[in-house]
């Protein structure tokens, strides 16, 4: 190796160039005469490893510190330990060093900042944005639950829980009440502290629910908060068995009343949580030692108690799930802050366990019983971020089968757009994938100003049902035209069953990823494709070798490549860590420059 001159003499007239190299992990110079070019004797060396027919310079090893210090920073985030170096250093030869670092990366992956990584990853992947985007800054409806106040400490009934004004226009104010002598109290347990007791006052523990056919836990909402569908001159709706219809309002120090804020808030709001779920159910799966494929076809989430009501209630909406109200789920939690495993049926009936839920809505009039839960794909915050179908089939084709949609070729001729975006217009050149996928995410109607989620043609959200001038129904009429790639329905069968424009799955003799559905609804029908096809394997190893081996790998170019490690992915049942180690231990991770 040529060193530079600690004195370097005076550069003459005619500037000299220099030649960087990474030699070793060490960054060098080497000086060139005047005149000399990246393709002169002074370089020859390398040049001469790349010429057609020689063989390629041998690959550099990494020495153990090195390679210690890339398994750290890929798995943890972080740099290895003065002591983890130290013992590298002093290890009597190869195979205990050898040693050192399998067990320092057996380490890591149990560790629980691998998991704190898997989190962060999983919003780098998942792409989950801000839930109840619609509302008001400092509103917050996302919990379709009515909100409840303390009566001030200077007043008669200090502390008693009321319904006081909801912060809907025109609710009308109870808190006169709280000096009432003749106000109406009442000792409840609270969902949202098992085996304890809160008094209430006025008509909020009054245990009504229905009142000449109004259904008390379908609560209306708006961008300005949340009521009842009582009226506030002829009040008579309760909070419900355990007050389940109602909350408690969370005070956030300096940003008075107002349950929670934004993203950037506490981990202890709703709103953060709604945002994190996605994320921390992928992290789950990951550390549990689950299959990956569970993002997909699982029937479970993650939650914490306040965000399982937030499922509940907007279950709640439709009073096919009238039941919820005299489930005591929350009495199993015994910390209301931690992530448990749930499965999505607990929370919100409609979403099903069945794993193969078929339901033609053009062969008949009933209802499907509800939708196949389906991983991520079904939280609340994956929904509410990707609020339309075909925003939900593009984001999810990039997010698991790694497409990219690009413009066609200017050379390429499509035939004239009438009706149809999956087969005419320029838009086909997208849309003849996004939209076989999309089929399967339609019945899941998104009011983002009001933040409530619909699920078409069942109970309350049937489409003779719903508002005919509201979202979701206004914006389903224009998007859900008969006899396209996405709704392949007759306008005959939509005169004689409104909900058969509702199809959710792809029909005979259509294809996705080269696979036929088994009719199996929703986006469980479309996880299944994925998984079965392949795609979602590839997707996954080539996003995992280049976070965690620091290489992206493109096919075409590394074919051979992805299908050795999608074997190896798929033999180990698509659980992560195994892989990991795997390619911790592969000799191109010790690869240097």
């Amino acid at each position: 190796m040529r060193r530079l001159p600690t004195s370097p003499a005076p550069r003459p007239v005619v500037s000299h160039r220099s030649a960087w190299r990474l030699v070793g992990g060490i960054l060098t110079v080497a000086w060139l005469a005047p005149g000399a070019g990246c393709d002169t004797a002074a370089i020859a060396p390398s040049t001469q490893a790349l010429e057609p027919g020689a063989p390629a310079p041998p690959a550099h090893r990494l020495s153990p510190t090195r390679a210690l210090r890339r398994m750290t920073l890929a798995l943890l985030d972080r740099e290895p330990s003065p002591e983890q170096y130290r013992a590298l250093l002093d290890a009597p030869d190869d195979a205990a060093r050898d040693a050192l670092l399998a067990a320092s990366a057996d380490d890591a992956l149990r560790s629980s900042a691998f998991e704190d990584v898997m989190i962060r990853y999983g919003h780098e992947v998942l792409r989950t944005t801000r839930y109840d985007q619609g509302a008001h800054e400092g509103s917050w409806s996302g919990d379709a639950s009515i909100w409840m106040r303390a009566c001030g400490e200077s007043t008669l009934h200090a502390g008693a829980l009321g319904v006081f004004n909801d912060g809907y226009p025109g609710m009308g104010d109870e808190t006169g009440l709280c000096d009432d002598p003749a106000a109406r109290t009442d000792a409840v347990e609270p969902w949202w502290a098992p085996g304890t007791s809160v008094t209430t006052i006025g008509r909020a523990g009054s245990g009504v629910r229905e009142h000449d056919g109004t259904d008390c836990g379908r609560v209306e909402v708006s961008p300005y908060g949340v009521r009842f569908p009582d009226r506030p001159e002829t009040p008579f709706c309760s909070c419900g068995p355990n007050l389940i219809h109602c909350a408690p309002i969370h005070v956030a120090p300096g940003l008075g009343d107002g349950r929670n804020l934004d993203l950037d808030g506490s981990l202890e709001w709703q709103r953060r949580q709604v945002f994190e779920e996605p994320a921390r159910l992928f992290a789950h799966i990951v550390v549990n030692d689950r299959p990956l494929s569970d993002l997909v076809l699982g029937d479970y989430t993650v939650v914490t108690r306040d965000l399982q009501h937030m499922y509940v209630r907007l279950a709640r909406q439709n009073s096919v799930n009238r039941a919820l109200d005299d489930d005591p789920w929350w009495r199993e939690v015994t910390d209301g802050a931690a992530w448990r495993e749930v499965r999505f049926s607990q929370m919100f009936p409609t979403l099903l366990d069945d794993r193969h839920y078929a339901h033609d809505p053009r062969a008949t009039t009933e209802p499907p019983r509800g939708v196949p839960s389906a991983g991520v794909m079904t939280t609340l915050g994956q929904l509410a971020a990707f609020p339309r179908e075909r925003v939900r089939a593009a984001r999810w084709l990039e997010i698991l089968g790694c497409r990219n949609f690009v413009p066609p070729p200017a050379d390429v001729e499509f035939p004239p757009y009438r009706r149809d975006p999956g087969t005419e217009g320029v838009c086909a050149h997208c849309h003849q994938l996004i939209d076989p996928v999309a089929i399967h995410f339609k019945r899941f109607g998104w009011d983002g100003t009001n933040a409530q989620l619909y699920v078409g043609g069942i109970g309350d959200h049937r489409w003779d049902a719903l508002c005919e001038t509201c979202d979701p129904r206004s914006r389903w009429q224009s998007a859900y035209v008969h006899d396209t790639w996405m709704t392949p329905v007759s306008e005959a069968d939509l005169a004689e069953h409104p909900d058969a424009r509702f199809i959710d799955f792809l029909p005979e003799g259509r294809r996705l990823f080269g696979q036929t559905s088994d009719g199996t609804i929703g986006p469980l029908g479309f996880g299944r494709m994925l998984v079965e096809s392949g795609e979602f394997d590839r997707c996954a190893v080539r996003r995992l070798s280049e976070r965690f081996a620091g290489r992206a790998l493109e096919p075409g170019r590394d074919d051979a490549r992805i299908d050795a490690l999608v074997a190896r992915f798929v033999a180990a049942g698509r659980v992560v860590r195994p892989f990991l180690r795997g390619l911790l231990g592969d000799d191109s991770f010790r690869e240097g420059f």
